[in-house]
């Protein structure tokens, strides 16, 4: 993969976690606490994605992504 598309990837995953992270706080104003946990937890998947896609991994596992953001 070019750098340039490594960038543009990882930009639009940066763009989903900015996205679930509105939402998050927006839900959260509403006082609906699960949907926001649920929508910060998003966020902060899509934001990892985001940065391993930098290290060429592209897993899509909730597991695998935690695994290799540990490592």
């Amino acid at each position: 993969m070019q750098a340039d598309d490594i960038k543009a990837l990882s930009d639009v995953r940066l763009g989903h976690a900015l996205e679930c992270l509105d939402t998050a706080q927006k839900v959260m104003e509403l006082g609906d606490y699960k949907c926001a946990a649920n929508r910060s937890y998003y966020a902060v998947f899509h934001a990892m994605r985001a940065v391993l896609v930098y290290d060429c991994i592209d897993a899509k596992k909730h597991s695998s992504i935690i695994s290799e953001f540990r490592r």
